[in-house]
């Protein structure tokens, strides 16, 4: 009905001219007039009017996605909600210092003959729960191009430590492909890790490992 069959992101006006990159759902509104097209791996939703043959794309505002000017701030202001149904991991508690690194090493293994969905990011990014401290002016999120080799997350541990204990999360979105399948789909998975902060220098593991299987 629409589409040119080839992966793009061309926007009508016409069906014919229209092309989309992995469409991952239908919904019809519009008194049965407009069919809502979820064009994943363009992140949009191209709106098909049934009685026109024209498209557009629909504009998604987010209330609470306002631009931040505060320079004491994560850059990434917005972290993605993980789904209800995503696993959490429980790592022990840590003791860290003040102005030390933390890194992570994380290895994630997909089922046997999948890899990893073209155009669509997976990453992961670090988030907390009201502790928004521990993660000002660090790198909270990151694009996971290969799982050939570990991801590799560090995070500084604030000079200034506003409570003595803070839980650090670590969220994943991984897109992936069966094998011999054009089936793909979206996993996540959490690690919630507890730490304590110490006057004394502390010692704990170059890379802490962070590992999971899909």
């Amino acid at each position: 009905m629409a589409g040119t069959g080839k992966a793009g992101n061309a926007i009508g006006p016409s069906f014919v001219q229209t092309s989309f990159n992995e469409p991952g759902g239908l919904c019809v509104g519009g008194d049965a007039n407009l069919l809502y097209v979820a064009d994943t791996n363009n992140h949009q939703i191209k709106v098909l009017d049934l009685e026109t043959k024209t498209v557009r794309v629909l504009p998604i505002l987010h209330s609470d996605a306002e631009d931040v000017v505060d320079s004491a701030l994560p850059k990434r202001i917005i972290n993605p909600k993980l789904p209800k149904s995503t696993p959490n991991i429980n790592l022990e508690t840590l003791t860290v210092s003040s102005s030390k690194t933390l890194k992570y090493s994380l290895n994630l293994k997909l089922p046997l003959g999948a890899k990893l969905t073209e155009g669509a990011p997976s990453f992961w990014f670090l988030f907390t729960e009201g502790q928004e401290w521990l993660l000002a002016g660090q790198k909270t999120y990151g694009e996971i191009l290969s799982l050939s080799k570990p991801s590799q997350i560090e995070l500084v541990i604030p000079q200034e430590f506003r409570s003595p204990e803070a839980e650090l999360k670590v969220g994943v979105c991984v897109y992936f492909c069966t094998k011999d399948s054009n089936v793909c789909t979206m996993k996540s998975v959490s690690f919630t890790h507890p730490l304590q902060v110490s006057v004394e220098d502390t010692g704990y593991p170059p890379a802490l490992d962070l590992t999971y299987s899909f």
